[in-house]
């Protein structure tokens, strides 16, 4: 299968082994998803920091502001790359589906007024 060789090209390689090790050990992002990240960022060596990995990633809306006026509500970018998105909010919500430290922060925001999808938002600005 496609996955199968995409392991093994990622395995032949110290650096990009190490990587995908990496990714794939934070909580509930599986195989597929850290291989994804992984070969889709060419080993993190697209960005030159956290902060343009997550723009490319969409996962930060920025507002249109001009001078001291702010006009518009904040939007993310339609250049950013959408599959990411997706993947990396899936994990997401398979991380609230248990009872566990993530569980509890998103119910404690949802009590406190907060859309389901700001959490994510600002759970994502604090890992960075």
């Amino acid at each position: 299968m496609i996955e199968e060789k995409l392991l093994c090209c990622i395995k032949e390689d110290q650096v990009l082994e190490k990587q995908y090790r990496l990714v794939n050990s934070v909580y509930c992002i599986g195989p597929q998803t850290a291989m994804f990240i992984v070969v889709l960022t060419r080993g993190f060596t697209l960005f030159e920091n956290p902060r343009k990995f997550a723009c490319y990633c969409v996962l930060f809306p920025f507002g249109n502001t001009s001078g001291t006026t702010l006009k518009g509500k904040p939007r993310v970018s339609h250049l950013a790359n959408k599959k990411i998105k997706t993947l990396l909010t899936m994990c997401a919500l398979n991380t609230i589906k248990t009872d566990n430290e993530f569980k509890r922060y998103y119910d404690r925001k949802l009590k406190e007024g907060k859309h389901h999808s700001a959490i994510f938002e600002c759970n994502q600005k604090q890992a960075c």
